[in-house]
């Protein structure tokens, strides 16, 4: 253990962590986070519920525009940096200070992280989504359930899709529900992703839970373009 504190002074002095978008050094107190305090605090939190058409509501942190959400995301999603996890922990708190989502959706509300294709997260080692669900269960008590919805199709990156259509066509029955012994017709469902752009991957698990009879679903994203 001592080793291990000694290597970690060792990396600080020689590369000192820094900030995720200023590039300043962090201080101290702001070390286990990837971005200084004057930067967490440039993200705008957002203050409303989304509805991105008539049968979608989303609560979205903030905007995938914030250069300061969008480099956050990136890390978590691409570079595996840890500290990531606690960053996105914080704003989710700040978030839920502005927006009551358990008055909204109910104490008994299912978590549901969009899952990957098995391939994609044995490459990846991790599903992003499971850690922010893992993180919304923390702060409000929502029971987090991984299985409830499989992913069968082992798509390209939604990135690589440029146009809305490419994109729908790209996660067309990506999606399917996972035979779990009980209706979902009775139940509240928020399904839980890092970002919604045009909402094509978070419409096409929708439509299969609905399929398998839910009916109140809603979605829980920390960026929204």
């Amino acid at each position: 253990m001592n080793i291990l504190r000694i290597w970690r002074a060792v990396l600080d002095t020689f590369f000192p962590p820094l900030c995720i978008k200023c590039k300043n050094h962090l201080k101290n107190e702001e070390k286990s986070h990837l971005l200084c305090r004057t930067c967490f605090d440039s993200i705008n939190i957002n203050r409303v519920i989304i509805r991105p058409d008539k049968d979608t509501t989303l609560f979205a942190v903030g905007r995938y525009d914030d250069i300061a959400l969008r480099e956050l995301i990136h890390c978590l999603k691409y570079n595996k940096f840890t500290g990531a996890r606690n960053t996105i922990r914080a704003l989710i708190k700040k978030y839920l200070s502005e927006i009551d989502l358990v008055a909204e959706t109910g104490k008994d509300a299912i978590l549901i992280p969009i899952p990957l294709h098995p391939a994609r997260r044995r490459e990846r080692g991790f599903n992003q989504s499971e850690i922010i669900a893992t993180e919304l269960s923390r702060l409000t008590g929502l029971r987090v359930d991984s299985t409830i919805l499989c992913r069968v199709k082992n798509i390209k990156p939604q990135i690589e899709k440029r146009s809305e259509e490419a994109r729908k066509e790209n996660v067309k029955d990506a999606f399917e529900i996972n035979p779990i012994g009980y209706s979902l017709l009775a139940k509240n469902l928020i399904l839980v992703d890092d970002v919604y752009t045009s909402g094509a991957t978070m419409n096409e698990a929708i439509r299969a839970l609905k399929h398998a009879g839910a009916k109140n679903i809603f979605g829980f994203v920390i960026g929204k373009t």
